[in-house]
């Protein structure tokens, strides 16, 4: 039983490929012939590719004619929005991203901002997430007083960006009796429109 490289086996009908590889359809192979196909053909594996280093699977994730045209898209942009910026620095502007999971860091991070690199402001989300993805803080958090009498005395625009709730929190947001009675009206509402 030679059985030719060059035949189509997969166009085959079923019994013809039993009958040319001399085998059968229900029971495969005796152990005598697996053995003596094996020392044969070999096992029938493909062979191992060359190893890659973590370095060179990494970039090899790069070896591609899109990625390559949206680097150079990017790039591209970037340049030509910082020619415009330098063109009008008058106009254009930054706001600092403060992160307020520690509101002493992220006051010293405004001031840092505004005095030493000239942002106009700054923009924080509605609320941070502390410690785990659970555990919410509001702004109106006694802990974050001295981040607003900083920034207060910063005399600069802030911008409050909405985010969506999280899911387990998300119950304060629906008006229900009881969530007016547990969060009162007023809390309610500030919470919404601070946090979207």
């Amino acid at each position: 039983m030679d059985a030719p490289l060059e035949v189509t086996w997969h166009a085959m009908p079923v019994g013809e490929v039993v009958k040319r590889l001399a085998t059968s359809a229900e029971k495969g192979l005796g152990a005598t012939e697996a053995s003596a196909r094996l020392q044969k053909y070999g096992p029938n594996r493909l062979p191992e590719g060359k190893k890659l280093g973590p370095l060179k699977r990494f970039l090899s994730q790069f070896n591609n004619i899109l990625v390559y045209v949206l680097l150079a898209a990017g790039f591209t942009k970037l340049m030509l929005l910082a020619e415009l910026i330098s063109k009008r620095a008058d106009r254009f502007r930054g706001f600092a991203a403060l992160p307020l999971q520690d509101p002493d860091a992220a006051a010293l991070e405004a001031r840092r901002c505004v005095a030493d690199l000239g942002f106009v402001g700054a923009l924080v989300n509605g609320f941070s997430q502390v410690g785990d993805d659970e555990t919410v803080v509001y702004l109106d958090d006694g802990q974050y007083r001295g981040f607003w009498t900083e920034f207060a005395n910063l005399n600069r625009p802030f911008y409050l960006h909405p985010r969506d709730p999280i899911a387990s929190g998300s119950r304060i947001y629906t008006v229900t009796l009881g969530s007016l009675a547990q969060h009162g009206p007023s809390v309610w509402r500030q919470r919404r429109m601070l946090s979207g």
